[in-house]
């Protein structure tokens, strides 16, 4: 890969208005980082008509990833709490709700 062609930006909002001047052509990111913007009022790239977007070919979906402390010694338990949490959200379809209603794709 040529790095030397990559442009930086100081932020998202930055490279929005770049795509938008014909500065560049094209930026990836995580589907989830542009849906948390726009629920937070940042900035909401998904939702504008001039810009497009599409899973990059070839890529697979990156899996979320939360850390739990092991010096904390209620780390572990906080683990098997998220663990079993999520798995009874999923089973019961509550996941995919949310899912649904705050990373629409």
């Amino acid at each position: 890969m040529d790095k030397s062609r990559m442009i930086l930006a100081a932020s998202y909002t930055e490279l929005v208005k770049m795509m938008k001047a014909g500065r560049l052509d094209v930026f990836a990111e995580d589907y989830e980082v542009m849906a948390g913007l726009a629920s937070i009022g940042t900035l909401d790239v998904i939702g504008d008509a001039a810009i497009g977007h599409a899973p990059l070919p070839g890529t697979h979906p990156n899996p979320f990833h939360m850390i739990f402390s092991r010096k904390n010694p209620r780390g572990e338990a906080l683990r098997q709490l998220v663990d079993e949490e999520l798995e009874s959200m999923r089973r019961s379809g509550q996941l995919a709700r949310l899912l649904a209603k705050y990373v629409k794709r």
